[in-house]
């Protein structure tokens, strides 16, 4: 069966005059009726029935009368009983019709018991000697809420603990050896749950913690900080924790603690101070383990050095010539550091790509070889390091845009610093931008050139030649003069379709992080309409922002610009592009077209050399495709 219930009824006379033959009828929805007791006779009555008949005792003028029924839930799978108990009251008033006073009470029966459970320590764990507290968590589910929680050291005396949902129980842990530790809790409804053991074993010896030191000085953003822990007694036990302390600061937990052969090791990030050069701080770090205990802190010296190196590019200067036919360049330079240079690498093109430099001796040796009138001293300690590079030239790069940049003993590179830009003394051919299919069955036409590039000698146009005047006869009086005949030049025709004076314009100066315009011009200056497919390529770093172009739609995919626009004679397709430059160093811009009705790709259709754009952060940069 269920859980036993117990109602009592009171039935109250508020006559003047006693009352006589009331009768009580129970009915029970979900509980059956097992026992009375009280001020009446059960008349029927059927054991585990769920319909009582009471005849209830002379109730007196102005009183009451009290009856006890017990009952007991039916069965069921729930954790709760919902039971409705309803009280039928029935009385011959004198002079009167009988008067009915029902009433009903619905309500929940709680018939499971509550549990608990111990938190820490965790069952089969340590715990230190001495007075300690076990902490646990008691449930009582969808019933009566708990009431109490009691534990015991010896299964027979129990005593209450702190709290009942969330509990605290203390108790003495002697030096050595085991307890055993009994709790149960009891809800509101009286249900007693069952009891729950867990058994602790004394654990009085802190555990030992080591720090795994550094190689060197430690630099950059971050260092992580290694270490191994064990906990001595018992051997193996759990640790709990590991915390690590900068200086003074407070102690904070490690990042990860995880298990090893021989206990554990652990690692801590420590986000490095800015701005210090070989500066000295102190790192400790102490273990915790499950009982509590807490080790001996160990400590250990760090030097930090966050400061990137000084490096100055000496030798070529800035602004300086390379002769024709030079292969190879040799650039040389200091680099200055507290804690000594590691390494300087070197670029040609604007930080694009990079080399290592020679240091030291190997740097003096390679200046002794191929520079011998730019030998500088050789220098004594780590703070200076002469270094030298000697790079192989491009073969189509106008000009070389230097840069330098070295790593410390620390970890720490710097940004790059000033750029130096040689150029070099060569030939370069930017030809006209003209589509020689549309072209005009007449002789050529001279085409401007750009001014950055040797223009080919155009070949030689042929015109019509300018007759020579006859000379005027001599005047007689039989004869006429001659009229001289007047001179026809054959006018030269333009061209069909003429874009040579296409353009790119940008800033003179721009920043990392700023947004710059760029606008590209395309004026069609022959006599029938071109129809291009223009695809304009970004640089590396380069964050299109937004973009229009006239008379054409604007699709964008890969770092690259692509529409298609039918440039009318005598008018011009003008692109505008905002950029944002998210990054220092040289930035190139190419822009190559197609014929818009074959589809021949721009070298077949148009001749054109991809114009490039330099721009460092602080730049320069304008002129013609």
């Amino acid at each position: 069966m269920g859980a036993a219930v117990t109602y009592v009824v009171t039935a109250g006379n508020a006559a003047a005059q006693a009352t006589d033959g009331a009768r009580l009828t129970l009915t029970g929805a979900g509980v059956v009726f097992e026992g009375f007791a009280g001020a009446g006779t059960c008349t029927v009555c059927p054991p585990g029935g769920d319909t009582w008949t009471v005849d209830l005792d002379t109730i007196p003028a102005h009183g009451q009368v009290v009856i006890t029924v017990t009952a007991r839930t039916l069965p069921t799978s729930g954790a709760t009983v919902p039971v409705t108990a309803t009280v039928h009251l029935t009385a011959a008033l004198p002079d009167a019709e009988p008067e009915d006073n029902i009433r009903s009470l619905s309500h929940i029966v709680d018939g499971t018991p509550p549990t608990v459970t111990v938190i820490e320590p965790k069952d089969g764990g340590t715990i230190q000697p001495g007075r300690q507290q076990v902490i646990g968590v008691a449930q009582a589910g969808r019933g009566a809420p708990v009431a109490l929680v009691e534990y015991s050291t010896d299964g027979a005396t129990w005593q209450p603990a702190k709290g009942t949902t969330v509990w605290k129980a203390s108790v003495n842990v002697p030096e050595q050896g085991t307890i055993t530790f009994h709790v149960r809790a009891t809800d509101g409804a009286g249900n007693l749950g069952p009891v729950t053991t867990a058994t602790f074993t004394a654990d009085g010896v802190p555990p030992v913690a080591a720090i795994l030191p550094p190689e060197g000085v430690v630099g950059g953003e971050e260092y992580e900080i290694a270490g191994t822990a064990y906990d001595r007694s018992p051997w193996g036990g759990d640790l709990e924790d590991v915390e690590v302390r900068i200086d003074d600061r407070a102690w904070t937990p490690v990042d990860s603690l995880f298990r090893t052969d021989g206990g554990y090791g652990w690692r801590f990030n420590w986000s490095l101070p800015t701005g210090e050069s070989r500066m000295v701080h102190i790192v400790r770090a102490r273990a915790i383990d499950a009982a509590g205990n807490i080790g001996e802190p160990v400590s250990m010296e760090v030097t930090v050095d966050t400061v990137a190196p000084r490096t100055t590019i000496v030798y070529p200067a800035d602004g300086s010539w390379l002769e024709p036919g030079t292969t190879q360049v040799i650039v040389w330079g200091w680099s200055e550091d507290d804690s000594g240079v590691a390494g300087v690498r070197v670029s040609l093109n604007g930080g694009f790509t990079w080399a290592e430099a020679m240091l030291a001796g190997d740097a003096h040796t390679l200046l002794e070889r191929f520079l011998p009138a730019e030998l500088p001293p050789m220098t004594e300690g780590d703070r200076w390091s002469l270094w030298a590079f000697a790079g192989t030239l491009p073969e189509d790069e106008p000009e070389l845009l230097i840069l330098a940049r070295g790593t410390d003993r620390a970890g720490n590179t710097e940004r790059p610093g000033d750029l130096v830009v040689v150029r070099r003394a060569l030939v370069r051919y930017w030809l006209p931008l003209v589509m020689k299919e549309w072209l005009a069955p007449t002789p050529p036409t001279p085409t401007r050139m750009p001014l950055t590039a040797t223009p080919t000698p155009s070949p030689t146009a042929t015109s019509t030649p300018t007759p020579t005047a006859s000379p005027t006869p001599t005047v007689t009086p039989t004869s006429t003069a001659t009229p001289t005949p007047t001179p026809t030049v054959t006018p030269t025709t333009a061209p069909a379709v003429d874009v040579s004076g296409a353009r790119l314009d940008v800033p003179e100066r721009a920043d990392v992080g700023d947004v710059v315009e760029l606008r590209l011009t395309v004026p069609n200056r022959g006599t029938a309409g071109a129809q291009l497919e223009v695809r304009f390529a970004l640089s590396e770093g380069v964050e299109p922002v937004e973009w229009s172009v006239s008379g054409g739609d604007v699709n964008y995919d890969a770092g690259s610009l692509y529409w298609a626009v039918e440039v009318p004679p005598q008018a011009e397709m003008e692109m505008q592009l905002r950029v944002r430059l998210s990054r220092r160093g040289i930035y190139r811009w190419q822009v190559e077209m197609r014929d818009g009705a074959s589809g021949a790709y721009v070298r077949e259709a148009i001749t054109l050399v991809p114009f490039r754009l330099y721009l460092p952060v602080a730049g320069r940069g304008r002129g013609p495709l």
